[in-house]
């Protein structure tokens, strides 16, 4: 009896395992180094495959909801394998150079600036990509990264489509220059859909295995019924491709003249599939439309057509949109995997289409050659050790700042130079800024995630913490945590309230990506918000220093009541003459804390043998704050409100009720 079992050959580029498609990726990159680090400090000798569950409850010690399964032993594999591919542990779960230097970054130090003008955490993935190759069938050798690089500068930026389908799927360093000449075709084509349809399928059976697959089924007609299944090259198994097997009979009874299978009888199919694979199918058999009664009208036809092909071409029609459907879904998945790797990084933009941040433009634009040459070597050079750019490589993507400079002055058509220049990109990255919030985040979509985020936070309820933390990072981002979207989004909030007149940019402290979304919270030693009003209306000159938080109850007065007034009182000594004061926001607020924050007037801060006296910090919650947004409250109204608080002579116990709570609700 023929076996039709044909083994699956990757074809696909990909930075880990979809497994590890985690929001936050750079804090949970940092969390993983830290976790495997706690497990090797208690468990310095013992093999890696024996400290499983070791590893997830160490990352479950962290506050990250539902950051692992209920497979521990799956759970650990997966994570720290995504780690380990990354560079930033060994084999066997010992950190790394690279995993050590994240630590290291994670605490409060002072910023290095860097070639490429992007944060340290930035800066040491663009390296660990870099150094990151692949290798298929045993031949073919790929760097991602630098292949992503090429044909974003041949191409000045290219479509997701582009990306998923071309760039991808190229495996082999020889073949870079190619892509180009391939989305040349594609951008030219009368028929981009077919194009790709056409590329995808001319690709995969090219392969071995898959011309054996087609000799098999399409031309010899040899693969029996019961083997069908066989054809998808499940690597979960064949059992899971049996609905598509069953779909084959239905159709091929059509191709038959047997019988024709119902609408219903396919839809009924067709809801046992995944998401992914459903709507695949579902299009192809279907049509595009919404209409039920348009998918009738489309399926009836394509049964017309069906009857009318012979055996042959009904064969090779299924085979070749069983695997096309198989291949989009996949590299659909995988894209998401790859698009949130490189974002760490802080060189790409993935707001409409895949291109290059301004700076990274001007850098690599004619180091193409440069880069070509890299790829022969990355794959000899040690992932797990942390090698500045200046050594990489023997230092040949080292740009002089100069050339840096002019490609920046012919892109943006003005004279750029090392005395300008920090002031130029400060204003294109606020214009751009802007453009987000003005796109993204309207007012009214601001009052509802800081509701939202105030919701998180107010329930003990494991389902609806999860419930609205998935839906804050749908609105904002996937790469943040909830703290971190909330200092973020108090930020385009108090633009807001400033009514337009401050840059919002310039006030924070969080590391964003090249799309100007958050990424990682504020380095602790650090104001998380700080404004500086010039010339604001008909105020005086000050600067405000606006602290958040989402710790409750004893964790509040433990973890901010310190810091806070640290950050204020070494602010005001660090800037002498300059009037500051602070607020503090949460989405609640403990009594002991308001009061520790009241008694700041008579408390003085002792800092750099100088003391900050007359300390102002206003405490808000969230609920203050959508207030001021939906009642159109300017931050002049804030102001004063704040100023008439302060030298209140309201009771301690009565004072934040009366003077903010009552006045801002």
């Amino acid at each position: 009896m023929f076996m039709a079992k044909y083994s699956y050959t990757s074809f696909i580029w990909k930075f880990g395992n979809t497994t590890f498609r985690q929001s936050s990726l750079p804090l949970k990159l940092e969390l993983g180094c830290r976790a495997l680090q706690n497990v090797r400090l208690k468990h310095p000798t013992t093999e890696w495959n024996s400290l499983y569950s070791n590893f997830m409850d160490e990352m479950n010690a962290f506050d990250i909801i539902n950051f692992g399964g209920t497979l521990p032993d799956k759970d650990s594999r997966a994570i720290s394998s995504f780690i380990q591919q990354l560079g930033l542990c060994n084999d066997e779960r010992y950190l790394s150079s690279v995993g050590e230097k994240v630590l290291e970054l994670s605490k409060t130090h002072k910023v290095q600036k860097n070639e490429l003008n992007i944060s340290e955490f930035g800066y040491l993935y663009f390296l660990q990509l870099l150094k990151k190759s692949y290798t298929f069938k045993k031949k073919y050798t790929i760097n991602p990264f630098i292949a992503t690089l090429v044909t974003l500068i041949k191409n000045d930026g290219i479509s997701e489509e582009e990306f998923k389908f071309f760039v991808m799927t190229t495996i082999d360093n020889t073949k870079i220059l190619e892509i180009s000449k391939t989305i040349k075709k594609y951008r030219e084509s009368s028929n981009q859909q077919q194009f790709i349809y056409d590329y995808i399928i001319n690709l995969l059976f090219s392969m071995d295995n898959y011309k054996k697959m087609y000799q098999d089924f399409v031309i010899n007609n040899s693969v029996i019924d019961t083997e069908i299944r066989y054809l998808g090259v499940n690597t979960n198994g064949p059992n899971f491709e049996i609905p598509i097997e069953k779909l084959y009979f239905l159709l091929r009874n059509c191709n038959d003249g047997i019988s024709k299978p119902t609408f219903q009888q396919i839809t009924d199919i067709l809801t046992t599939l995944s998401s992914g694979k459903k709507s695949g199918w579902k299009k192809l058999l279907f049509g595009e439309s919404a209409k039920r009664s348009k998918q009738q009208e489309f399926f009836k036809e394509l049964l017309v057509k069906l009857s009318k092909i012979s055996k042959k071409e009904f064969r090779e029609w299924f085979l070749y949109n069983w695997h096309f459907i198989k291949t989009e879904i996949t590299l659909k998945d995988y894209f998401d995997l790859n698009k949130r790797v490189l974002s760490a990084t802080e060189l790409f933009s993935f707001s409409k289409d895949v291109n290059l941040t301004l700076f990274s433009k001007a850098y690599f634009q004619d180091k193409i050659d440069n880069l070509l040459d890299c790829t022969t070597k990355s794959s000899s050079v040690s992932i797990y050790d942390y090698t500045p750019l200046s050594e990489l490589f023997d230092g040949v993507l080292v740009t002089e700042t100069s050339l840096i400079y002019k490609k920046l002055s012919q892109l943006l058509k003005t004279k750029v130079n090392k005395d300008n220049i920090n002031s130029i990109l400060n204003e294109i990255n606020n214009r751009n800024f802007k453009k987000v919030i003005n796109t993204k985040f309207s007012k009214d979509r601001v009052i509802q995630i800081l509701d939202d985020i105030k919701t998180q936070y107010s329930t003990n309820k494991s389902k609806k913490i999860k419930k609205y933390q998935n839906k804050i990072q749908s609105a904002v981002s996937k790469d943040a945590n909830t703290p971190t979207i909330f200092e973020y989004i108090t930020a385009i909030a108090w633009y807001y309230i400033s009514e337009k007149e401050i840059q919002p940019l310039n006030s924070m402290n969080l590391t964003l990506d090249a799309d100007f979304l958050p990424k990682t919270h504020a380095t602790g030693g650090q104001s998380d918000l700080i404004f500086e009003y010039r010339n604001y209306q008909n105020l005086p000159d000050h600067d405000f220093i606006l602290e958040v938080t989402l710790n409750k109850d004893t964790n509040q007065r433990r973890a901010e009541m310190e810091p806070v007034s640290r950050h204020l009182g070494e602010y005001k000594i660090k800037h002498q003459g300059r009037q500051v004061f602070c607020a503090f926001l949460a989405h609640k607020l403990d009594k002991n804390t308001v009061i520790h924050f009241r008694q700041q007037k008579i408390t003085p801060y002792y800092y750099q043998d100088k003391w900050a006296e007359d300390n102002m910090i206003i405490p808000l919650v969230i609920d203050n704050v959508i207030y001021a947004l939906r009642n159109n409250k300017t931050y002049s109204n804030l102001y004063q409100l704040f100023q008439e608080a302060y030298i209140s002579k309201i009771p301690l116990k009565e004072w934040w009720e009366v003077e903010i709570g009552n006045k801002l609700s």
